[in-house]
């Protein structure tokens, strides 16, 4: 086995596991995510806190004005917001079931924002305003910064840090270090993070792979990412077939053992029992356990416990709508079937996440499923519609939505395969979203739009008390009460009891008008979350 390919299949477990016979895995002096004594009372209680996160990146950007931040009659004068292209999205609307053929019902009215305005949920939003339990634990908060191209707003997004900053890493990988390092026995050998990122075009190019970049941490802490449209190669990586059989991995494995202990006895002191620490030895090993243990994730990732799957759950063609759409090769099809590359791969991820989240044994703490749409849009990704506007985002949210929504328990199913929003808080999550006006004159698509946008919080600590809307958005469509990217990381961070504040994390000064880090986590704790501490 080549070296350089040893060091590549070695990180592929990401979190890895200790193997006390060699080396054990000493906690730093402040373990990272380690709450100070002195900052307890400024977290979370608790009894508050989700115990997984479930990240759902709607790669592209929402439509505000006709999702989850609709107000009627603005813009209906002068063909804006939610009236740019009313008509389609009223046949967008039927066509994906949200309303029916006729019916006067558009928005329903959903909460009052930081500014007083009554704020209504448009139409693509169907298939959560179908479950009462959901929209009772759901807050929207409004964000806002000013960066435009995906390849820059993405990484800001997903990290809270711009490109170039090496303090970069994405939430996946904080969770994956803070559980890991705590991992002191090796009992977890699978990741506690996970990605799904793949299956577009774009993802390489516009910096998705960002949300799950590794930062200042140390390797171990890197998420497992996995391309279920490309499973064979993480499959052939797991089984080692250039070691050879079972037996011959055993003893490779034994022999990489022997050479660690030789190397950790140079690494002592004469005389002296304790090794000189070394962090990237200490990684290599810890790389190589987990490689040693590859047929236990193997077996938690080919479970065959997986809930049913509606592979082909897309809206049907209305009538009437003109096939314009010169991106697709078959306008006569527009909305009608998957993407042939893709499949449905959302729903893919989002069943295997939802596995991971909820295994009996090795349950996963965090998993970024990308949503890239069961029909890539003009722009890329799922959402990213520059030309098409309405039955693109239909399509794509409701295919979206409604397998999260088979992935998360109703009100006393207590489904152990499923998501308890008691334990698991939902993020919807995206880089931008599409801006008040179209794009181009007579187009039904709409361009970037990252100056008042919105992340949506499900379940974990929003309980009913805090549903509701953080924020604001003006006239104009510029969010004038918001919070930053840097904050909504932060806040999923407190939402699972990790102290988000380290050299390789966040400052106090991530929040905005603080400095220390005990009013930072409070104000951030009440603004996105709901709750005063």
């Amino acid at each position: 086995m080549k070296r350089r390919d040893f060091l590549r299949a070695s990180a592929a477990g990401g979190a890895a596991a200790v193997g006390a016979s060699v080396w054990t895995r000493r906690a730093n002096a402040v373990p990272f995510g380690e709450i100070p004594s002195d900052k307890a009372s400024s977290m979370l209680p608790e009894n508050l806190r989700a115990q997984s996160v479930l990240e759902c990146f709607l790669y592209g950007g929402l439509i505000p004005w006709e999702t989850y931040y609709a107000r009627p009659g603005l813009g209906e004068n002068n063909e804006t917001f939610a009236y740019t292209n009313y008509a389609q999205m009223i046949k967008a609307s039927e066509g994906c079931g949200f309303t029916e053929a006729g019916s006067t019902k558009t928005f329903t009215e959903f909460a009052t924002d930081t500014a007083g305005q009554e704020i209504y949920f448009g139409p693509y939003m169907g298939r959560l305003m179908a479950r009462p339990d959901i929209m009772k634990r759901l807050r929207v908060v409004i964000n806002r910064h000013t960066l435009s191209p995906h390849e820059a707003a993405i990484p800001l997004v997903a990290s809270g840090r711009t490109l170039g900053n090496p303090a970069l890493a994405g939430l996946s990988t904080h969770v994956n270090r803070y559980f890991v390092d705590r991992d002191t026995a090796g009992d977890h050998p699978p990741p506690f993070s996970y990605g799904f990122v793949g299956g577009s075009n774009f993802v390489n190019n516009d910096g998705v792979l960002s949300l799950i970049a590794q930062g200042l941490h140390p390797g171990s802490a890197r998420p497992l990412n996995i391309k279920l449209d490309a499973a064979a190669r993480l499959t052939a990586l797991l089984n080692r077939p250039t070691v050879g059989s079972v037996d011959e991995r055993k003893q490779f494995d034994a022999l990489l053992n022997v050479y660690f202990q030789q190397y950790a006895a140079r690494l002592k002191r004469e005389g002296g029992s304790s090794a000189v620490r070394a962090a990237k030895f200490s990684e290599l090993l810890q790389a190589s356990i987990t490689q040693s243990k590859t047929d236990v994730i193997q077996s938690v990732l080919e479970a065959n416990d997986f809930l049913p799957m509606q592979t082909e759950k897309t809206c049907e063609r209305v009538l009437g709508v003109p096939p314009n759409l010169t991106f697709d090769t078959d306008p006569n099809s527009w909305g009608q079937t998957p993407n042939p590359t893709f499949g449905n791969l959302p729903a893919m991820n989002l069943r295997m996440a939802t596995h991971l989240l909820t295994h009996e044994k090795y349950a996963a703490r965090h998993a970024t499923v990308v949503d890239v749409g069961i029909r890539q849009a003009d722009g890329g990704g799922g959402y990213d519609t520059h030309s098409d506007g309405p039955w693109r985002q239909a399509t794509n949210l409701n295919n979206f939505l409604d397998h999260l929504m088979m992935n998360i328990n109703t009100p006393g199913e207590n489904n152990p395969r499923k998501l308890d929003l008691d334990k698991t808080m939902v993020i919807l999550n995206s880089e931008f979203g599409r801006a008040p006006a179209r794009q181009n004159p007579g187009g039904q698509g709409r361009n970037h739009w990252p100056l008042g946008y919105a992340q949506i919080y499900i379940g974990g600590p929003i309980r009913e008390e805090q549903r509701g809307i953080y924020g604001s958005i003006g006239e104009d469509g510029v969010a004038t009460k918001f919070t930053t990217p840097a904050e909504n990381r932060i806040a999923a961070l407190l939402a699972l009891g990790i102290y988000p504040f380290d050299a390789v994390a966040y400052s106090g000064s991530d929040a905005q008008g603080e400095t220390q880090e005990g009013p930072a986590a409070r104000s951030i704790i009440k603004r996105v979350l709901g709750h005063t501490v």
